[in-house]
């Protein structure tokens, strides 16, 4: 019984002893925060700080990391921005209700699906939104997590549905980074 006990403890120790501590303290990655918030002013985002391991991860790697990131979620900020604005009406009168599914922007290993009601080419009552997909890009090693959404906009006059979803995005070296989008637009004659 002694030996088993001993042999139990000999082996907590040296796994604990083996271990690195993965989360750093506020003041050791004041660096990151502020490279981050850097990016985010320079890109006009809003992209939410995780703890990185900052004895892995240079602050280098994960400035050019964050502004691949930053570079992507821009583009696709700019792209529904341009749509929000170049918005058009024009009537045509039938009914009917759709569940349609698209590929999430920027990342292509989900889809995003959407129900809601077309009058004419008005889309109106959109409803049960949700992301389907891998978390996991087999072939990248980045990962995906959704942690807020849908958030939904009508725009071109009434004929467009933007949808977008909020998560963490885990780039293929483990750097993470929240409050990143994915997104997808319905039209009213989508199939």
């Amino acid at each position: 019984m002694r030996k088993i006990f001993s042999l139990v403890v000999a082996t907590i120790l040296m796994l604990s002893a083996s271990l690195t501590a993965f989360a750093s303290s506020s003041s050791d990655d004041a660096q990151y925060r502020e490279m981050l918030n850097e990016i985010n002013a320079e890109y006009g985002l809003d992209l939410g700080y995780a703890p990185v391991d900052i004895n892995v991860i240079s602050l280098d790697t994960y400035e050019e990391n964050i502004r691949a990131v930053a570079i992507q979620q821009h583009e696709l900020k700019e792209m529904i921005e341009n749509r929000q604005e170049n918005s058009d009406t024009r009537l045509i009168f039938t009914r009917a209700s759709k569940t349609v599914t698209k590929d999430a922007l920027p990342f292509d290993v989900f889809t995003i699906t959407a129900t809601y009601d077309v009058n004419g080419n008005q889309i109106s009552n959109p409803r049960n939104m949700y992301v389907s997909g891998k978390a996991i890009n087999l072939i990248t090693g980045e990962a995906y997590f959704v942690t807020s959404g849908p958030h939904t906009s009508i725009v071109d006059g009434g004929r467009s549905l933007l949808v977008d979803f909020y998560g963490t995005h885990i780039t293929a070296l483990g750097i993470p980074v929240n409050n990143v989008r994915v997104h997808a637009d319905f039209a009213y004659n989508s199939n």
